[in-house]
């Protein structure tokens, strides 16, 4: 599970990375945590900005799936090689009985964008505005196996 799925993009293409983790530590029995660290980069040309919308008027492929439906050039994020993301996530396993286990996952992606005038400055990157927003992902889970 990581919180860069469907927010940074559907496949990491386009992008470098590295990363640390922390996995199955345990305080208490039955509970385990897993830390995660990863820094990722773009590797996309800063100039791709200005063939998507609102720049361009014959770019209008829209997705109708993920956080940013509805945008043109907005679904996945389309990182440059001046964006680079941080995502610090925490995984935590309580196996209430030996056949149910219960999870709670939460992670944060830590975004710094190039708000320059000629890459994402003027692009209206989330279809109204400019703002960056960091996105946060907290999920549970109940896993019955038998």
């Amino acid at each position: 599970m990581i919180a860069r799925e469907a927010i940074l993009g559907y496949d990491m293409s386009g992008t470098w990375g590295i990363g640390a983790r922390l996995k199955d530590m345990s305080f208490i029995e039955n509970l385990k945590h897993t830390v995660r660290l990863n820094l990722i980069g773009g590797t996309n040309s800063t100039t791709m900005t200005r063939y998507l919308a609102p720049h361009n008027g014959a770019y209008t492929t829209f997705s109708n799936s993920g956080p940013n439906s509805g945008i043109a050039g907005a679904n996945p994020l389309y990182m440059t090689t001046n964006d680079t993301a941080l995502e610090i996530g925490l995984s935590n396993d309580y196996k209430m009985y030996d056949n149910f286990t219960v999870s709670l996952d939460a992670a944060y992606i830590a975004t710094w964008l190039d708000q320059s005038r000629g890459v994402w400055g003027t692009s209206r990157m989330n279809g109204r505005s400019d703002q960056e927003r960091d996105p946060w992902n907290v999920n549970v889970r109940f896993v019955y196996s038998f």
